[in-house]
């Protein structure tokens, strides 16, 4: 049975165990209000008591437990700005007025109380509101007290500053508090509950490429190619502009030789950016397909996106459907944790609460659009560099709906340069400020061109550019500090000077908390994430936003899109290079160092310590500039993008082994049962572990599960430690035991469900691994109803539910018949050929010689011989059994003829066992006895009975 996370030694998870569970999007989840889980010792996960919705599935129970913990330490978190301001009214604001403003913000809270938001959340928008309204009062009074004309045009520039800044940090807080004070969510519930459609629709993916490494592209349609979609469906590849041959021939090459299913577009000086390429490529569809995929080029691409994400395209009003980006390699170093969170932040925090009130904002790759909607309204703007947005607002302001698939079905790579992130960032504020100056009219609820969005699809773009406004934070308060040295500022009133050196200090600290806040939400469902993934995706942010300023204020000056391509290979990039990509970044902290100076010289502590805040966020460009530089490029960039351009398509085995084991010694008291094993299985390889009884195979086993530690030697598995419990090492490991434990009230289905949940992927998958495993027909049979192999195959489909890329077997085929065997074997072939490591034990030498690349015969505690199954039978198969008529020869006298070792009597066959079958079969015909001979050659059995037995010629 398969060893999820955090359970390997326990048959039924506890209360602390349940707690520390991954739940996707946990703080912000639908179901937290229904009761916990009970559990008892024998039996399975029960409700308490039941809800007015009615019984859950085990994934609706179990994905609530260890909310409300979160839940309570994130919302005090984001409630302390307005906790701050309501203690600054109480105690700052003398009279009815400061009495009134308290008393507003708290009736907020009982106003309302049976709507969709919490009553916290109210206040706390009440709070945010009440200090936008102060910050503008602030404004018009120092304007009206300026007395001459520099001091007038001196406090009208700090007030535009000031309330535009407000303003902005207002929106991302208000925007961080909204999925935690949102009471439920009904889209989502609708998202996990869909049905299958009754006739599948036609498919198109569409793959654009422009100067991509061939072997990324590649290894994208691989993926592509192993879509499992009951429909009619193909795959576009969009070549746009690429120069060099040598880059965009191999994939014409790999695609001429997969006719039925791919098409090779090659646009050669093809005006416009990628929108006016996929426009094309529209047009010269075939008439068949109704909806379109689009895939970036460095996207690997899960077998069951199309059945996960077509199904919502059943109903006629939704025009697209957006699942999230992922990334892989991401947890290999506090860097790539660092920018994973930055990029989650979008989806964790922003993403689930647009989707409730129909603002989904399409991202372009891996979402799913109606070709019909699309055409309806167009197609992709050619004149903006983020089409897929602009797509967005004119299908919303059309009429269409938006659907928002949480479960990631697709893993990308992440810019693999300081340069590419800025790039990437500088694009995306660009096109978005742009998307804003083309349909302003619509966003202000104005008519325009027949887009009508509704006031919550208005919100969801006014904070998706507000998202970007923000990061002029930073810069606005170096200006007000600036601008407090100057005469005119120094000259003025005690209580305006006051307030112009305490407001950058506060907007600055409001600005640092709320992306504290947001990468904590966005850390908040990722196992083991600590401060230092919260720090890391802090300074990411901080590191973006000088330009993501400069992209702002560009979008204000000039109408010329700009498409800057991310580029997917950093090779080649000296580290003066690297720096260079900084050089602004690392300019603006100096200058914000020079300030602070000046602000010291001249007394001003609050704003010479808001300098110094200011200098450290400038200067996390250069600090992101340095961990780029030191991760090592040489390991992780091959890991990612996973280069292969020859068929089949069988993943490049790494050099470090899957499974490596060094002298490996165990003893249980006095009794030593291993001693110096040694041996490694390269990644996607199939070894059998093979021996007799007592040979030390399930203790070799226990130790490279990590399940028990060696008395002596060394273990590595995936490059680690298997016995240090690394939570993200189990969760690419699967194993099943010779004997397994289910609750044995749940079904088939609820059992794989489970295990789906804990190794957080999607619940669909649980259906497809039944399917794969033959109890597809069983999937609502509670597991004590099952016969002893459907258990021994439900064990296996444990073992496979999450895709593991090692899997561990003791006995798979012990107790199925010739059928259910032949069958599972097809299945481990057919996940071998996907990559995976399989590491298995067997009594039945027979398919352990079909099965195993690699096979190790340990006897004793001791590896005797290691090798393929046809190399050991011609080095260690000497004997041959001819058999014949038992009539055809006397027994006494085939037992004298040259070559046989010994004769056995079957009914009515006579077997001689012999070293040389050519000679014994020259003797045979010259007695006659050839009737019925048949010869068998050395088999893996025979070559395992020799080597562990004490007579080899038994």
């Amino acid at each position: 049975m398969s060893t999820p996370p955090d359970l390997v030694s326990s048959g039924a998870p506890d209360d602390t165990t349940l707690q520390s569970m991954p739940t996707p999007l946990n703080w912000a989840h639908p179901w937290r209000r229904r009761p916990p889980l009970q559990f008892s010792p024998a039996g399975p996960a029960r409700l308490s008591k039941q809800t007015e919705e009615g019984r859950y599935s085990v994934r609706h129970r179990a994905a609530s437990c260890g909310y409300p913990r979160r839940q309570r330490c994130e919302k005090a978190l984001t409630f302390l700005p307005a906790c701050g301001w309501l203690l600054w009214l109480a105690l700052g604001c003398r009279g009815t007025s400061g009495i009134a403003a308290v008393g507003l913000a708290l009736a907020a809270g009982f106003i309302g109380r049976r709507g969709r938001w919490a009553g916290w959340l109210r206040i706390y928008a009440v709070c945010v509101g009440q200090a936008v309204l102060a910050a503008v009062g602030w404004a018009a009074v120092s304007v009206a007290q300026a007395a001459t004309m520099p001091e007038l045009a001196l406090a009208t520039a700090s007030a535009l500053i000031v309330v535009v800044t407000v303003l902005t940090v207002a929106g991302s807080l208000l925007d961080a508090a909204a999925p935690l004070g949102l009471r439920t969510f009904p889209g989502r519930d609708a998202v996990l509950d869909h049905g299958e459609p009754a006739a599948w629709p036609s498919v198109c993916f569409q793959v654009p490429a422009h100067d991509e490494p061939p072997d990324l592209v590649i290894a994208t349609l691989r993926a592509l190619l192993s879509q499992d979609y009951p429909g009619r469906w193909m795959i576009q590849v969009v070549d746009n502009n690429t120069p060099d041959p040598r880059t965009w021939q191999p994939v014409r090459d790999f695609c001429t030789r997969h006719p039925e299913r791919i098409t090779f577009l090659r646009l050669e000086n093809w005006p416009g950016y990628k929108a006016d390429a996929l426009n094309e490529a529209i047009r010269q569809l075939p008439g068949w397909v109704e909806h379109i995929a689009v895939v970036d080029a460095d996207y690997l691409v899960e077998p069951d996106f199309l059945r996960q994400a077509v199904p919502h395209l059943a109903d006629p009003r939704v025009a697209y459907v957006q699942t999230p980006q992922h990334y892989r390699q991401w947890h290999t170093s506090l860097l790539g944790r660092a920018l994973f969170h930055m990029y989650e932040e979008y989806y964790q925090v922003r993403k689930p609460v647009r989707h409730e009130f129909n603002g989904i904002i399409c991202v372009g790759t891996m979402a799913v659009i109606r070709r019909a909607a699309i055409e309806s309204v167009g197609l992709w703007d050619e004149n903006s560099c983020t089409e897929d947005a602009e797509l967005s607002l004119r299908l919303l302001g059309s009429g269409w709906r938006g659907v928002f698939d949480h479960r990631s079905k697709g893993t990308g790579l992440m810019p693999l340069d300081f340069n590419g992130l800025r790039r990437q960032r500088f694009r995306w504020a660009l096109g978005m400020m742009h998307i804003f100056r083309k349909h302003r009219r619509a966003l202000l609820g104005l008519p325009d061109k027949g887009l009508r969005l509704t006031a919550a699809q208005r919100i969801s773009f006014w904070g998706l550019a507000n998202q970007y406004l923000t990061e002029l934070a930073p810069l606005a308060c170096a200006g007000l500090l600036a601008e407090t040295l100057l005469p005119a500022h120094l000259d003025g009133g005690a209580g305006t000077q006051a307030a112009a050196r305490v407001i950058p200090a506060v907007v600055l600290v409001l600005y640092v908390w709320t992306a504290a806040v947001r990468m904590r939400l966005a850390t908040a469902n990722t196992p083991h994430a600590g401060p230092a993934d919260v720090i890391g995706a802090l300074i990411v942010n901080a590191a973006l936003a000088p330009v993501t300023a400069w992209a702002c204020l560009r979008a204000f000056t000039t109408r010329r899109a700009v498409f800057l391509r991310t580029p997917k290979s950093s090779r080649g990039r000296s580290p003066w290079q690297a720096a260079r990509d900084a050089r602004i970044e690392t300019a603006l902290a100096g200058l914000c160092l020079l300030l602070g100076a000046g602000l010291a010289t001249v007394g001003l502590v609050v704003p010479c310590v808001t300098a110094a805040v200011l200098a450290i966020v400038m200067g996390s460009g250069p600090l992101l500039v340095l961990g780029y530089q030191r991760a090592e490029t040489s390991e992780t960039e091959p890991a990612r993008m996973q280069p292969s351009l020859t068929e089949p398509a069988l993943p490049a085995r790494s050099a470090v082994p899957a499974v490596a084991a060094e002298d490996l010694h165990h003893s249980y008291g006095s009794k030593q049962v291993l001693a110096g094993v040694s041996f490694d299985a390269a990644r996607g390889e199939f070894l059998g572990i093979l021996g007799p009884n007592g040979a030390g195979k399930t203790t070799t086993m226990e130790i490279l599960e990590g399940l028990r530690r060696p008395t002596c030697g060394r273990v590595r598995l995936l490059g680690e430690d298997p016995s240090q419990r690394n939570p993200r090492l189990l969760a690419r490991v699967g194993v099943q035991f010779q004997t397994s434990a289910f609750f044995d009230r749940l079904t088939a289905l609820e059992q794989l469900e489970t295990f789906a949940m804990l190794y957080r992927v999607p619940r669909s998958r649980a259906r497809t691994t039944l399917e794969l495993v033959g109890l597809a027909d069983h999937a609502g049979v509670q597991e004590c109803a099952l016969s002893g192999g459907q258990r021994q195959r439900l064990a296996i489909a444990c073992a496979l539910v999450h895709a593991p890329e090692v899997l561990f077997l003791d006995e798979p085929t012990a107790a199925l018949d010739s059928h259910a065997r032949r069958d599972l074997w097809e299945i481990l072939r057919s996940i071998q050929s996907e990559g995976t490591t399989i590491v298995y034990t067997t009594h039945h030498i027979d398919e352990a010689e079909i099965l195993c690349d690699r096979v190790l015969v340990l006897h004793h505690g001791r590896v005797l011989a290691t090798d393929s199954p046809t190399e050991l039978i011609r080095v260690h198969g000497t004997l041959s059994r001819i058999t014949i008529a038992h009539d055809a020869l006397a027994p006494d006298t085939a037992a004298t003829l040259p070559g046989v070792e010994r004769t056995q009597h079957h009914g009515h066959q006579l077997t001689l066992v012999s070293t040389a079958p050519d000679l014994v079969l020259q003797c045979l015909a010259r007695h006659g006895a050839l009737r019925g001979v048949h010869v068998t050659p050395p088999s893996l059995e025979d070559v395992l009975l020799q080597l562990t037995s004490e007579n080899p010629h038994r």
